[in-house]
């Protein structure tokens, strides 16, 4: 087992709920064992000057600036 897993915690959410997290947090999902459909939202603030890194996911998407 690699050392930062040894320190994982894991959350369990209801729906509705909201977790947040820093960009230095290692996170993850397991697999839905449900019937539901398993829906994640996710925003990214970023300065101006660090965007995404060209071929990821990420920066296949447009900015939305706010």
């Amino acid at each position: 087992m690699r050392p930062v897993l040894a320190t994982e915690t894991a959350v369990e959410l209801e729906p509705g709920d909201v977790l947040f997290f820093t960009r230095g947090c290692s996170r993850g999902s397991g697999r839905n064992r449900t019937a539901d459909t398993k829906f994640s939202l996710v925003f990214t603030y970023h300065a101006a000057d660090n965007g995404p890194l060209p071929g990821t996911r990420s920066a296949s998407l447009p900015d939305r600036a706010i």
